[in-house]
């Protein structure tokens, strides 16, 4: 089985999935990861989850002193009111024993830029550690992802904008449990596909 956690502020709709969770700046993490598993307990074994969301980036580049043309990632994910980082990503333990594989579809989530290897903007260790307290492997990319909208139009429904992942921008890293992670994909980064 197939699950979807969005972000509503990440804009469009989330492709079709056997569960699509919706949370927003007001939901609680706890509590759409306690849904997440709840729906994954019914299931006849572990599920696949996909995490649609805004990852945080910012252009002021603390490490080196100055500010960065190219966004820095690695600081997180703008997930639900809490937001998941480093801080919090312990959460995810709720999740341990009901998911096979989390992918994260969010920019710049996985990186991890010079001078900021075991920080609060370490994108790599952030989802290493995902991995290990959900027990499941973690694939993130550490580039900005571009996705196309494109409408469906839905029985007795006006045309509404899906959410169309079309590929990978950067590179795609797998994170396991053990603590060991791999490079799945790697492509140009800076438009869409």
């Amino acid at each position: 089985m197939h699950a979807i956690l969005h972000d509503l502020r990440l804009e469009g709709a989330a492709p079709a999935a056997d569960y699509n969770l919706v949370v927003g700046p007001t939901s609680q993490l706890q509590n759409a990861l306690a849904q997440l598993r709840q729906y994954a307990l019914a299931q006849t074994g572990p599920i696949t989850l996909d995490i649609m969301c805004h990852g945080f980036e910012s252009h002021n580049d603390y490490a080196h002193q100055r500010s960065s043309s190219e966004g820095i990632g690695g600081g997180g994910l703008q997930l639900c009111r809490e937001n998941l980082l480093h801080t919090n990503v312990q959460r995810t333990g709720e999740l341990s024993g009901v998911v096979s594989l989390t992918t994260v579809y969010a920019c710049s989530a996985a990186q991890t830029a010079r001078g900021y290897e075991g920080t609060s903007r370490d994108g790599q260790r952030l989802f290493s550690e995902m991995a290990h307290h959900t027990g499941a492997p973690v694939r993130a990319a550490d580039a900005t992802q571009w996705y196309w909208k494109r409408r469906v139009t839905l029985p007795n429904a006006s045309a509404m904008p899906i959410i169309d992942v079309r590929g990978w921008d950067g590179t795609l890293y797998e994170f396991r449990p053990d603590g060991t992670s791999s490079v799945l994909e790697s492509h140009a980064t800076g438009s869409p596909r």
